[in-house]
């Protein structure tokens, strides 16, 4: 899935990202709504619409999607560590 990884990287540490400022990040991307969907359906994050707001959807990360995300950044620093 090639737009995950910034995605997951997004999502690391935070409790959740609204899907506008996904978007907002990745503004180069159209279909983003749709890599949201099948990164759900993978298991990687969980989509949630917020209390406050029908329209304001809420993504965070399931364990598994923390794992990825978390490998994804190692690789990262070690190709900036080289870099």
């Amino acid at each position: 899935m090639r737009y995950a990884d910034p995605i997951l990287r997004l999502l690391r540490g935070k409790e959740y990202v609204v899907q506008k400022d996904i978007k907002a990040v990745m503004p180069y991307y159209d279909s983003i709504t749709k890599v949201l969907a099948k990164m759900a359906e993978e298991g990687l994050v969980i989509r949630t619409e917020s209390d406050e707001s029908y329209r304001e959807i809420r993504y965070s990360l399931t364990p598994t999607g923390r794992q990825v995300a978390d490998a994804f950044e190692t690789i990262h620093k070690k190709k900036a560590y080289k870099g």
